[in-house]
């Protein structure tokens, strides 16, 4: 009786990788995953006013926040306070947007002055979270904050 079982789970087993090797001769080729075409990169777009030239860089983060929570401070909460309401707590939801990695930038070249003497150009750059400092780029310009 044993020999017999052993005997027709054999025979399945042989007409089961029948039926595998029909269908994988059957299976059509996977087709290759089509590589999208590169994006072109535009060159910088440049402002030109005579001998000025002028040109913008930069990208853009905003940040969104949102806190369910009654916390001490949105953008960098360090304690979350009960929302038991018999303690005042509970309904201080808040929602804030930042722009805290955005960078922007400005090149500016002028002109010659003179015939050798120092081209004038400015460029701004951020010095804390919310000062701005101007600096001339030019020998002998003295820094403008």
């Amino acid at each position: 009786m044993l020999r017999e079982r052993v005997a027709k789970l054999e025979q399945q087993n042989k007409a089961i990788l029948a039926t595998l090797e029909k269908l994988e001769a059957q299976r059509l080729p996977e087709p290759s995953a089509a590589v999208p075409a590169p994006t072109p990169v535009e060159a910088p777009k440049e402002v030109l006013a005579g001998k000025s030239k002028m040109s913008f860089y930069g990208f853009l983060r905003l940040d969104a926040i949102y806190d369910d929570s009654q916390t001490n401070g949105i953008q960098i909460p360090t304690l979350v306070l009960s929302e038991d309401p018999r303690l005042g707590g509970g309904g201080h939801d808040s929602s804030n947007l930042h722009p805290r990695l955005t960078r922007f930038g400005m090149n500016y070249a002028g002109p010659q002055i003179g015939s050798e003497g120092p081209r004038p150009g400015a460029r701004s750059r951020s010095t804390s979270k919310t000062a701005v400092a101007s600096r001339a780029r030019c020998p002998g310009c003295a820094t403008v904050t």
